[in-house]
């Protein structure tokens, strides 16, 4: 058979001509001084002919010039696709062995596929490529391609583990491929922050539409009373409340065998068991509810399970949408139809600081440890921000309160606090509970 076309190859040392005949690939290196000849590859497979192509290239040049072998010159290329497999399948081992949870997973498996697009456009197919100068091409295509920095920061410090980890586990690459590059992680957070305002009326909203049947009301104020995350909320089972003691235990029982028997694993993101107390709002719900045949607290439209993704589709749908012409959002910023469930989350973190909640408390209601991750929830609205201002006396100049002003002041305040737990949120008809105190703030 005829051979096809040449596809012209520059290595390190020779230039080469790539062809195939009977599928299988050839180089020609005659148009090199000296000729270097014609070599059988030995393969169909284009990425293994590339290969043996550079270990012919590389031999060639010792032979020819004298040329030493490079310190790597004997170790395997892997290729790209057969390294984020066995990455993956290292990630997903079991939890005692440190292995990773489904949806971190399924974020991995999302990465692979942007990376491999990116290394495909660049003509990159061996992990032996990927390295510092790689690794900043591929976060400067995230940004083009319009990806969040938090996406970016994810997928290049992964990119930047899975090469430590053929360094260090697998042992297949040198310690000079390390990548050091710093990364600079984004504090905050552009997740929109609902104000007591906007809670109020979209439970307002719900309570008044049928078709709703209150349970979006119902959840609306389970996320805003505890800060869970909806699949948290999705999971919570009435064997978590104790409304006796009125505390709220978030179970991970991961690493136990009689769950595991039972196909009852229960886990939290951070990996411990965390409890929280039940506040009057969310009481005033639970004793309402009726329990389930299958034990979960929260119940999704016509009675049926709470699904988070399904429930965010409605929310968006039949609360946000109906509502965002009451809440505009200004032109070219993050408003009020930006919110989603989660934002009940960072409103439940802000209510909680503005109304005196120590940080360690904090911490502990929403599973955090780091400080910094809960600071990142944390939001101020101007007026917030303005009301603390004039409360600071700068100059000296203010007059300092008597006695009586100041047992004045606490007593006024007690009352509108008061007032404002009976009013935040309109209690349902016929005696039904009222929904939750939550922050005025976005």
């Amino acid at each position: 058979m005829p051979k096809q076309s040449n596809h012209q190859i520059i290595c390190e040392y020779y230039h080469w001509n790539l062809f195939q005949r009977d599928d299988v690939y050839y180089a020609d290196g005659r148009l090199n001084h000296p000729n270097l000849g014609k070599h059988s590859l030995g393969t169909r497979d284009r990425y293994l002919a590339m290969s043996a192509l550079r270990e012919l290239d590389r031999k060639m040049a010792a032979s020819r010039q004298g040329i030493h072998p490079r310190p790597d010159d004997n170790i395997r290329e892997i290729s790209i696709e057969q390294v984020w497999e066995q990455y993956l399948t290292h990630v997903a081992r079991p939890d005692v062995l440190g292995g990773t949870g489904p949806r971190t997973q399924q974020r991995y498996r999302a990465v692979r596929a942007k990376h491999q697009v990116f290394c495909l456009e660049q003509s990159v197919q061996y992990w032996n490529d990927v390295d510092k100068k790689h690794v900043v091409a591929y976060g400067a295509y995230l940004h083009k391609e319009g990806y969040a920095d938090g996406t970016v920061y994810l997928e290049l410090t992964l990119i930047k583990q899975v090469v430590k980890w053929l360094i260090e586990e697998e042992k297949v690459l040198p310690e000079s491929h390390r990548i050091r590059l710093a990364l600079r992680r984004s504090e905050q957070s552009d997740t929109f922050c609902y104000s007591r305002e906007q809670i109020r009326a979209m439970v307002e909203l719900c309570h008044g539409d049928p078709k709703l049947l209150h349970w979006l009301a119902d959840v609306i104020v389970g996320l805003a009373t505890t800060g869970m995350r909806a699949g948290e909320l999705a999971s919570l089972r009435w064997s978590d409340v104790d409304l006796v003691s009125n505390i709220i235990t978030l179970p991970d029982n991961r690493h136990s065998g009689r769950h595991q028997d039972a196909g009852a694993v229960r886990t939290t993101k951070g990996r411990r068991t965390r409890r929280l107390p039940i506040h009057a709002r969310l009481r005033q719900v639970l004793e309402t509810l009726a329990h389930r045949s299958d034990g979960r607290v929260f119940s999704g439209p016509d009675g049926g399970r709470f699904l988070p993704d399904s429930a965010c589709r409605i929310f968006i749908r039949d609360v946000i949408e109906p509502l965002k012409v009451q809440f505009p959002t200004p032109t070219g910023e993050i408003g009020f139809e930006s919110g989603r469930l989660h934002s009940f989350r960072h409103a439940f973190v802000s209510q909680s600081f503005l109304d005196g909640a120590g940080e360690g408390e904090i911490r502990t209601w929403v599973g955090h440890t780091n400080s910094r991750i809960v600071e990142r929830y944390r939001h101020l609205s101007n007026e917030d921000a303005r009301r603390k201002m004039d409360k600071i006396d700068f100059l000296g100049d203010a007059p300092a309160p008597t006695n009586d002003e100041i047992k004045s002041a606490d007593s006024a305040e007690k009352q509108t606090s008061a007032g404002a737990e009976a009013d935040v949120i309109p209690k349902k008809e016929q005696g039904e509970a009222a929904g939750p105190d939550v922050p005025d703030h976005r």
